[in-house]
């Protein structure tokens, strides 16, 4: 009896020691997932800044050979939307395009962080998983000052929390090349108003819709451009 006893003391240890075990592989296993979490877009509204510098600090993720699903109209997200085409030919990856698994819909990752009060972009708000058009949408979204802006802030973030390392040299000459843009694009704004101001034509005509009869001179003016110089045409 006396041997039964010990016997079943031991088992009783050996069980209540496998309990403690599985109780701390849960707690590592559940820590993980939480982290996960903080780099889906769904729950970015809510950080705090504690968070999003930590994000800021990592970057965006990104799952790879993850095979998107396909919607009622037998479409899906693709990898190839992660890369940007250049006029010159050449290729950029487009690290600020975040895919949420969990909505399968695609977000900004400066934008959806630093977003403005009254923005507009579903980019930066409620995502989109408009397949059809999400090029075209991608396109205009890189070029917006919005999206330019938020790109600054996001830098600047950076650097105040990495002061002894450099920012991606890719980043940097993305700055460069958008400031350079919009440059150019102030300049041909800026011709196309000397020009109107100077003969005394009207700017504004019966609405303000784009290749639309009645548009006014400052738009038909930027249309005509637009059709010779890969600069406006981004644009139009």
């Amino acid at each position: 009896e006396s041997e039964n006893d010990v016997n079943e003391e031991l088992l009783e240890n050996e069980n209540n020691s496998n309990e403690d075990v599985n109780e701390n592989e849960n707690d590592v296993n559940e820590e993980p997932s939480y982290l996960l979490n903080i780099y889906d877009p769904r729950t970015w509204d809510g950080l705090d800044t504690k968070m999003r510098d930590l994000l800021v600090e990592n970057g965006p993720k990104r799952d790879e050979n993850f095979k998107f699903p396909v919607d009622k109209e037998s479409r899906r997200f693709s990898y190839v939307y992660y890369v940007q085409m250049l006029p010159n030919g050449e290729t950029r990856d487009r690290k600020w395009l975040v895919y949420s698994k969990e909505l399968d819909k695609v977000f900004c990752f400066y934008c959806k962080l630093f977003k403005f009060m009254n923005t507009k972009s579903t980019l930066a708000t409620d995502g989109v998983n408009d397949w059809k058009h999400l090029g075209a949408k991608l396109k205009q979204h890189e070029n917006s000052v919005e999206h330019l802006t938020n790109l600054r802030a996001c830098v600047e973030l950076q650097v105040r929390l990495n002061k002894n390392s450099t920012i991606d040299k890719e980043l940097q000459e993305q700055i460069k090349s958008n400031t350079k843009h919009w440059k150019h694009v102030m300049l041909r704004i800026i011709v196309v108003v000397k020009c109107l101001a100077t003969h005394n034509l009207a700017f504004r005509g019966t609405h303000e819709k784009i290749y639309e009869d009645g548009n006014g001179n400052f738009l038909g003016i930027l249309e005509m451009i637009a059709e010779f110089d890969p600069i406006m045409e981004e644009h139009f």
